[in-house]
């Protein structure tokens, strides 16, 4: 990955940290991108996608463990979710605006990537599974799925889409 401006690359402590803090397992595939990227802002040519459904977006910020609160995976507060969604709906990166989530429920949604975008979808695409109050629910209706893994969502990242004369 290339990026524009990147974030110094964590460690296995503050990654353990985290997860023991947030009672959370962080994908393999995720750890690995924080020992060696940490987020940051990505490189146009590693910032375009397309989900199903959606316009062409483009991720602004990967966020990762740092100073800077608003970029910072430990401390960001998460959208409208409940104290404990916010544990297992992780805000991973941004478009500028809508925020791309990771999945830490245990289970089979384990590590998959949303975003989360309005208008809601059609039907609830999200299983509601540890999802404790109505709220939570309701928020989880503007989750759009868009990768079953970390890996999958950052090979999807590419070149600007073609631009119509």
């Amino acid at each position: 990955m290339i990026f524009d401006r990147q974030n110094k690359p964590t460690d296995e402590a503050h990654i353990k940290d985290f997860e023991v803090s947030r009672g959370v397992t962080l994908p393999k595939d995720y750890r690995v991108f924080l020992l060696n990227y940490n987020g940051g802002r990505p490189a146009d040519a590693n910032s375009s996608f397309q989900p199903e459904r959606l316009i062409w977006l483009s991720v602004e910020e990967f966020y990762g463990f740092t100073e800077d609160s608003l970029n910072d995976i430990a401390s960001f507060r998460y959208n409208d979710f409940s104290d404990h969604i916010h544990a297992r709906l992780l805000q991973v990166a941004n478009t500028g605006s809508q925020g791309i989530y990771m999945d830490l429920r245990e289970g089979p949604m384990h590590g998959k990537i949303y975003i989360l975008a309005r208008p809601a979808n059609e039907t609830v695409l999200v299983d509601d599974t540890g999802f404790e109050d109505d709220g939570d629910y309701d928020e989880a209706r503007f989750l759009h799925p868009i990768a079953n893994s970390w890996t999958e969502f950052v090979d999807m990242l590419g070149p600007e889409p073609p631009f119509d004369d």
